[in-house]
């Protein structure tokens, strides 16, 4: 029986049950190489939120570099008890990701192969926000709106922004694609007022060594200035999701997920380069590079 003719609901529970048996498995492997978790910084930004104290000053040596808003998803996890805590921000990435591939309509083996690349499991495992900005790539998402959830992470949606702005100003016309960005613009500026120009904390990482980075900045400008070039010449957003990587020097491995989403079109291709970046990444753990 192929997998497109399985009804939908079992198309469900093959996809929930596959993804959640491969982040057991990874789990276990993160946990026996050491591997830390990300909703550490994320938990202490949120309370600090909450408490009136500025996110981007936090004890432990974390730092937090999003915008604040990104923290009000995460204010029910953020006083639970530990591990409950971090179970819940597990499976909230869990829901996430998956009710993605629900509400945008992704056909069910595509949307497999997608789930089990190393940036989404790995994303999830260690309790990072990526697969939010992935809701601003929806068309069914007004841009007012989108752009809140694109620049939670510029190094996932940063292509996409543009790229909708862009498209609006073709159809719309400037003074409408400006006034469909007042409202990301005016939360942008509030926030410097409140905790300052927090941005900086992130390009004052440029050109710094950090082993869990993986871009090269700015030598990826290379490619990521002729994607987006063909996104907005061709009108083919899957190139300005490509990339957004290539924009940052801020880059996680899970903040790949957005760009490995552009291929979800073509799963053959992405199953090679999950298979090929699950080798790399076992074979990094466990010292052989």
């Amino acid at each position: 029986m192929k997998f497109d003719k399985i009804p939908n609901p079992w198309k469900i529970v093959i996809i929930l049950s596959s993804v959640i048996l491969t982040i057991a498995a990874c789990h276990t492997f993160a946990v026996y190489i050491g591997i830390p978790t990300d909703w550490t910084t994320y938990r202490l930004a949120t309370r600090a939120l909450v408490e009136g104290r500025s996110p981007y000053v936090l004890d432990n040596d974390c730092q937090f570099y999003n915008p604040p808003w990104a923290l009000l998803p995460l204010i029910p996890f953020a006083y639970l008890p530990p591990p409950l805590d971090s179970l819940c921000i597990v499976a909230l990435g869990l829901v996430g990701v998956v009710g993605f591939c629900l509400w945008v309509g992704i056909p069910g083996k595509n949307a497999l192969v997608w789930l089990t690349t190393p940036p989404v499991i790995g994303g999830v495992i260690v309790g990072q926000i990526d697969w939010m900005v992935l809701y601003g790539f929806t068309l069914q998402m007004p841009n007012v709106l989108a752009y809140f959830f694109l620049l939670i992470k510029p190094q996932v949606g940063l292509g996409v922004a543009i790229y909708r702005f862009v498209e609006s100003w073709r159809t719309r016309g400037l003074l409408k694609a400006l006034y469909e960005t007042v409202p990301v613009a005016g939360c942008l500026l509030a926030s410097f007022f409140a905790y300052g120009l927090w941005p900086l904390n992130g390009v004052a990482m440029a050109g710094q060594e950090v082993d869990w980075f993986t871009t090269l900045w700015p030598q990826a400008l290379v490619a990521g200035i002729p994607l987006l070039y063909l996104a907005l010449n061709q009108r083919k957003v899957r190139y300005a999701m490509a990339a957004a990587p290539c924009f940052s020097n801020h880059v996680l491995p899970s903040s790949w997920m957005g760009a490995l989403l552009a291929l979800e079109h073509k799963p053959k291709l992405l199953l090679v380069v999950s298979i090929s970046m699950w080798a790399v990444m076992i074979l990094h753990g466990l010292g052989v590079f």
